[in-house]
Order: structure tokens, then sequence, then C-alpha cells
């Protein structure tokens, strides 16, 4: 959200470049005027996520393809990126991202190489974050898919039906603000049916309001 609590920020970047651009919808529709941020790592590919934290003052970014996992201070009133950090190949193929709904910990699916369920502690620097005390609290689970932070405050985790199952599960971790394996990660958390999950969960704009 905007710092006004009811306008929405919505956030993309461009490929071959380190530029962010933000886009700010209000009542009336999506402002003709973007606001542009050229700053951190250039992203090579446009495989991955970007999430805001619910406080609107972080958004992180995943590249799939540039095995880049980034995340930047942002400013829910100017629409400015500033400070952003980013490491590359730690976690291969990391494809989805989100924060839990305190902030303090940001989250990173990745399913190549050293994959899993990533946990990062959110500080003021951004740097910190992504190279100190990072824990995998998924025991050796890679998936796929995207997190999508709910209204319960749980984040759920989309990925494919173990090998020959073809029941689908949705991932979840109950208490994504807790340290490591305390924050409940559970790979088979809601039951899909044959429905499959797979890649991909709808985008949800949140509120602690």
């Amino acid at each position: 959200y905007h710092q006004n609590e009811e306008d929405i920020w919505v956030m993309t970047h461009y490929e071959n470049s380190n530029i962010y651009e933000a886009f700010l919808v209000t009542q009336t529709g999506v402002s003709p005027t973007s606001v542009k941020s050229g700053v951190g790592p250039t992203f090579t590919s446009s495989h991955g996520d970007i999430k805001f934290n619910q406080q609107g003052n972080k958004v992180g970014a995943v590249v799939q393809d540039q095995d880049l996992i980034t995340l930047a201070d942002f400013n829910n009133f100017t629409g400015k990126v500033s400070n952003s950090n980013g490491i590359i190949g730690a976690y291969n193929s990391p494809h989805g991202c989100e924060f839990s709904a305190s902030g303090n910990k940001f989250y990173v699916t990745a399913w190549g190489n050293s994959g899993g369920v990533i946990q990062f502690n959110v500080s003021n620097n951004n740097s910190t974050t992504l190279s100190v005390g990072e824990t995998n609290i998924s025991s050796g689970f890679k998936p796929h898919g995207s997190l999508q932070l709910a209204p319960n405050g749980k984040i759920y985790i989309a990925h494919d039906p173990s090998l020959f199952s073809s029941a689908s599960y949705l991932g979840v971790i109950n208490f994504p603000s807790n340290s490591g394996l305390s924050a409940g990660f559970v790979k088979n958390g809601i039951y899909l049916g044959s429905n499959g999950s797979s890649w991909e969960l709808p985008n949800a704009t949140l509120t602690n309001n």
C-alpha cells in the first residue's frame, strides 16, 4: 500500500537492467506517471517474483534463471527503491519470495542445487540480511512454486505432487515470524485432491490494518 493506506503500488523490473518501475493505482485508475529507480544488481532475466512486505518499507525479488535473490528498501510515499543488494548462486533456481506478516523474515523457494525453503532474518542492512544467518527450513525438499502470505498470517507454497503420486498439496509455513524450524514448515499442508498447484499462487494485497 501507499503511505495513505488507500492507494496501491505495483512494482515491476526491467530485464537486462537495474531499473525498478513502480505504478500507483488509485480509485480512479493507474497513475500516468511511474516512478523509476536505477539501483542494485542488473536482472538478466525476467522469470521470478517481486514482493513487498506489509510494512511497505522493503521489496524482495528473485530471478530464477540468474540464481539471483535481492532485497531493497522501499519508500511507500514516493515509490522510490534504494539500498538494493543481491546474492547470486547461493541458492540455485529461486522462483518465489515472500515476507512474514511482521516483516522480520524473508522467505525464498529455490528448486536447484542447494535449494529449499530459505528463511532470511530481515535487518536494517539488506546485505547482512542476505548473507548472515539464513536457514533452510524444508529438510531437503525443493519446491518449484511461489509463496503467498495469507490473511491468517501463514505462508502457502505451490509445489508439484510427489513422484508417483497424483495427490496435490500446498506447503505451508505455519508460524512465519518464528526462527528456523520453529516456523513450522509442512510440505503437505493443504490437500488439493487431484487438482495441481505446481508453480504459481494468486497474488493477494494484504494490510495490517
